[in-house]
């Protein structure tokens, strides 16, 4: 076994106990060796960035001192029999910043998709001044020309993995609605991890019988 220690630069500064206990909001100082490079999870994997979404944002789970997770956003959490799937209850009270209701459910009523076929930014919604600026996202200059499909910037309407996952699905009910077509067994399983790709790591391919594994 090898272990590594690597150290970081990270001072926590508390305020007196007498001070804390006199006012109505506790604080906890945080002084940083360095910036963020961003608050986004998916982009943040640097430790500083870590420190910082880690204490701003609320999780499923969260580790206790004797490292077991415990259940925060949500009020229980259980694997399935087959150890293939966990299923998590999300608490009544659970709120976003802004008050709504945190659901399992993503916007997908009232889709309004638009197809621009000239474009430099792009511009999603007139009413609500959204838009996607060449600035901000510049590969979008690599595609001028081409047939752009997107939402109107109020819901979702996703076309990256997700067109994987329609494929796949796609191909395996022709299949099963055409059982002559020649075949062998075929294993499917879908990882969550989109964002960082980090999820096929953990995939235990021992427990599935197959001879050819595309990850």
């Amino acid at each position: 076994m090898l272990l590594v220690i690597i150290s970081c630069q990270l001072a926590i500064s508390l305020l007196p106990t007498n001070l804390v206990s006199a006012q109505e909001d506790k604080v906890l100082n945080v002084t940083l060796g360095s910036e963020t490079a961003s608050i986004n999870s998916a982009l943040g994997v640097d430790t500083v960035s870590g420190v910082v979404i880690r204490n701003v944002f609320e999780w499923l789970t969260r580790l206790d001192a004797e490292g077991a997770p415990q259940p925060v956003a949500a009020e229980s959490c259980g694997a399935g029999q087959n150890g293939l799937t966990y299923t998590f209850t999300l608490r009544e009270d659970a709120l976003w910043s802004d008050g709504t209701p945190v659901t399992a459910d993503y916007p997908a009523d009232n889709i309004q998709p638009q197809v621009h076929y000239n474009y430099e930014d792009v511009v999603l919604n007139n009413d609500k001044i959204i838009v996607m600026e060449v600035l901000e996202f510049p590969n979008l200059k690599n595609y001028i020309g081409e047939t752009l499909v997107t939402t109107d910037g109020t819901t979702l309407l996703g076309a990256d993995d997700k067109v994987g996952l329609v494929s796949i699905m796609g191909a395996t009910k022709h299949l099963i609605a055409n059982p002559d077509i020649p075949h062998g067994d075929i294993w499917l399983a879908f990882g969550p991890d989109e964002e960082i790709g980090l999820g096929v790591h953990r995939f235990e391919t021992d427990k599935f019988s197959a001879d050819l594994l595309i990850l």
